[in-house]
């Protein structure tokens, strides 16, 4: 990938006079092309990019410097120091080996991080109380549930699920922990990879949160739900998804549950459970993970 191609291509395009600068990709030979974007033209960049882009990826960044030209603020971007990760090809390597069950074990692991069972007594009773004062009413449970954090979970939205008409909680309130940060005077970049695919990204620009299991979610993700990565905010990733709605509606539980294993921070900061995530993805096609310090 090089400038002058990247160059010809914008030619008469509504990003032909965007500021550019070239990026070293540390530990290799390659570099990412910048181009400046800002709130109002980011995701008609990224759509527009993204079409005619067919061995490379856009991803949007944002980072800090106020006081310094937008090409200055890219160039010392902490996102571009890659902090302390493995070199970018051992990065992909390890994500490609990552087996079905060990990415299945370590999602499994780190749900746990919601289980708040041992510091809330009567954690069954407060989450039955809570299908009851958002439903009008609640279920019995099986016997047994008490000890399964997950399956309390997944039975209460598969029962909540049943009884959407009695949902008292507006679309607006579920969704309100999904809206997409906006980096307000923050120099802001369309990132051109050299990549074909989104997940392969948190290679070269890493997130906070496990980036090695991450990559093969979010390439399970894409490959499923048609689900794109399109802004990394460092400790933010966002995501539109592209999927068939009914695919989508059929694997609500297991999607919310893994977004929450992976980045439990969506979650844990607004006080949400796993299947308040759930019922907020049956109505969006946006998505927003947030993990951090």
């Amino acid at each position: 990938m090089h400038l002058d191609s990247i160059n010809q291509l914008r030619q008469g395009s509504p990003w032909q006079d965007a500021a550019v600068t070239v990026l070293p990709v540390p530990t290799t030979d390659q570099v990412a092309i910048a181009l400046e974007v800002n709130l109002d033209n980011y995701l008609a960049a990224w759509h527009w990019w993204r079409e005619r882009l067919t061995h490379a990826y856009p991803l949007v960044i944002a980072t800090w410097g106020y006081d310094s030209s937008w090409e200055a603020a890219i160039q010392d971007s902490a996102l571009m120091s890659r902090w302390e990760c493995e070199p970018v090809e051992q990065m992909l390597q390890i994500a490609a080996q990552t087996t079905q069950t060990d990415l299945d074990q370590y999602l499994l692991e780190q749900i746990q991080l919601l289980n708040y069972a041992e510091y809330v007594p009567n954690l069954v009773k407060n989450e039955l109380e809570k299908t009851r004062t958002n439903f009008g009413m609640a279920p019995d449970l099986p016997s047994g549930m008490a000890g399964d954090f997950l399956g309390l979970e997944q039975y209460l939205f598969e029962w909540e699920t049943q009884h959407l008409a009695s949902y008292k909680i507006s679309i607006e309130e579920q969704t309100a922990h999904q809206t997409w940060y906006l980096p307000i005077n923050q120099p802001m970049a369309l990132l051109i990879l050299p990549i074909s695919q989104g997940w392969q990204s948190l290679a070269y620009v890493p997130w906070f949160g496990n980036n090695l299991k991450a990559m093969p979610l979010i390439q399970q993700w894409q490959s499923k739900f048609g689900a794109e990565l399109v802004c990394h905010y460092g400790t933010m990733l966002q995501f539109l998804v592209k999927g068939k709605a009914e695919n989508l509606q059929a694997n609500l539980f297991e999607i919310a549950w893994q977004q929450l294993a992976i980045a439990p921070c969506t979650a844990a900061l607004p006080g949400i459970s796993i299947r308040d995530h759930a019922h907020a993805l049956r109505h969006l096609d946006r998505w927003f993970l947030h993990e951090r310090p």
